[in-house]
């Protein structure tokens, strides 16, 4: 089958060029819709339910749980139904329910309420955290995976600058125009809910349809079978690793960052509103480092072996976060240099996973196996909020950091452990970077 290319990107069989620029239209919404409501909480918190910062740590935690439970029931079921009816529909069902889910949360009355609201948001955000996983597999040729995977998550760091600079600014902007805390928010999740909606109608210009090597009549539970034995590649076993650690990375930085900004800023005399801009400021310096460090590192991922390349993520995630763990103000000018680091390390970490497993996964069941991969970026979630917002809350603030700091340090030593053993890869990049 004739193959075409877009720029610098050789796709795959059956790929248009439409469907690559949909597919990074859908990278540029998915971070952002994925992170804004837990850079959003913290207002809701304070000013819808009236809760005091005493209990912000356990609450988020609970809610991240509630989440990632959801994601860890149904992202591996998702991924192998792709196998089945497609992408395009699992994709766009996601962006759907995702919208629905932050139109629910600005009116709830309970945290009871807002978990119910969360579930929502977690059932969309399953099947997009699957699909993105897929599609990104399934769209470009070996020699060009790295750096379409660089832009991809590239576009991912501009649309949660997009969404941390200009939409975490709503509930002020509408404040001002309302007088009224609550109203402000359910205007500022309404427009939100609004992007996600606009997001499912335009990921229609996907491939239609299963890849041709993907189709099969096998049951669901055969292909989650099929994607868990994949592990018994040494490679494989360890993409699902690094899943694990670095969706844990982003968990940090989406969740327990933020939250301990907005807490560090009004106890400098912020109101709710002003700290959660001033929150999204630090969370713009992190994605501005991440998303300039992208194009290089994907271009290196495109160079060297994907096992080595992890062990070099590894340790920059390892240094990124263990350096912010060792400051007392994240919103201090003496902590821009710290988030630098922690952006090229989060960076780092994700695209590593994301070329190995890329490399790796059959493509007769690649569904399957990035859905199960996906299970193990859930679990890695849930791990981090359920330890992380206790350590949060009972120890310091920089507890997830140190957490997760060592998860990436063990995940350097595994993958240390799998690069002298001399597996080979499935397939292999391009010399010259394509």
């Amino acid at each position: 089958m004739q193959t075409q290319k877009l720029g610098p990107f050789h796709l795959s069989p059956g790929v248009s060029r439409g469907n690559a620029l949909v597919f990074f239209f859908a990278a540029l919404l998915s971070i952002g819709l994925f992170t804004f409501i837990n850079t959003i909480q913290p207002y809701i918190l304070t000013e819808h339910l009236g809760l005091p910062e005493s209990v912000h740590g356990r609450v988020s935690g609970q809610l991240l749980l509630w989440q990632e439970l959801v994601i860890l029931l149904l992202v591996g079921p998702l991924g192998a139904l792709s196998d089945r009816i497609g992408r395009r529909a699992v994709y766009m069902g996601g962006f759907f329910l995702i919208g629905l889910g932050y139109g629910l949360y600005p009116y709830a009355n309970t945290v009871n309420e807002l978990i119910g609201a969360r579930i929502v948001f977690a059932i969309g955000a399953a099947a997009v955290t699957a699909m993105l996983a897929t599609v990104l597999a399934d769209y470009p040729q070996e020699q060009s995976r790295g750096k379409f995977v660089a832009v991809a998550y590239m576009l991912n760091g501009v649309g949660v600058l997009i969404f941390a600079i200009v939409l975490t600014r709503l509930p002020a902007w509408f404040s001002a125009i309302t007088d009224d805390p609550q109203t402000a928010g359910q205007y500022s999740l309404l427009v939100v809910a609004g992007i996600a909606i606009v997001g499912a109608v335009v990921l229609r210009g996907l491939r239609g349809g299963v890849p041709e090597a993907a189709k099969s009549s096998d049951s669901l539970v055969s292909l989650l079978t099929q994607g868990m034995a994949a592990a018994k590649n040494a490679r494989i076993s360890l993409a699902y690793g690094t899943a694990f650690v670095s969706r844990g990375d982003l968990a940090v930085v989406g969740t327990f960052l933020l939250l301990w900004a907005v807490q560090v800023g009004i106890a400098q005399g912020a109101t709710p509103a002003e700290a959660t801009a001033r929150a999204g400021i630090l969370f713009a310096v992190v994605q501005t480092a991440a998303l300039v460090w992208a194009p290089i590192f994907g271009t290196l991922a495109d160079r060297l072996d994907r096992v080595t390349l992890t062990i070099i993520a590894m340790l920059l995630a390892t240094v990124g976060y263990g350096l912010m763990a060792t400051t007392s103000n994240p919103i201090g000018a003496a902590a821009i240099p710290l988030a630098i680091l922690l952006g090229i390390g989060q960076m780092s970490a994700i695209l590593a996973s994301q070329t190995l497993i890329g490399q790796e996964a059959p493509e007769a069941r690649r569904g399957s196996v990035l859905g199960v991969y996906s299970f193990f970026g859930a679990l890695g979630i849930l791990f981090v909020a359920v330890v992380g917002g206790n350590l949060f809350d009972s120890w310091t603030p920089a507890a997830p950091f140190i957490l997760v700091a060592v998860g990436n340090l063990l995940l350097a030593g595994w993958a240390l452990v799998v690069r002298l053993m001399g597996v080979p890869p499935a397939t292999q990049p391009a010399e010259t970077g394509g």
